[in-house]
């Protein structure tokens, strides 16, 4: 298996994560950011809104937010509910997270 091979199979095997939303009785599942979406992210005007329509999904993986809702969400939502979900959806995975989602990679 070649080095790339291995680097798409450890992020594979990392799965799906998620953050519960107590405030909103919500579980928002997402998958890691990959660096594709770190750049899209980092362009001048994204905000932390963009971080949730971006990566917020469903149990089934379906998008919870459209570019339609960016206004409610930069205008009519709790700024630091908002800020501390957009911070676990862009945040690398923990050691521990990587462990219950992934499997070892066979050399």
């Amino acid at each position: 298996m070649s080095a790339i091979d291995k680097a798409k199979a450890h992020f594979s095997a990392i799965g799906m994560l998620s953050i519960e939303v107590p405030e909103w009785e919500l579980i928002i599942h997402y998958y890691p950011l990959t660096l594709f979406e770190r750049r899209e992210l980092l362009k001048d005007g994204r905000t932390d809104a963009d971080a949730l329509i971006l990566k917020a999904r469903d149990e089934t993986g379906a998008r919870l937010f459209r570019e339609a809702d960016r206004d409610d969400l930069m205008r009519r939502v709790d700024d630091a509910i908002v800020r501390r979900i957009a911070a676990a959806l862009t945040a690398a995975p923990s050691v521990k997270e990587q462990e219950k989602n992934s499997a070892p990679i066979p050399s």
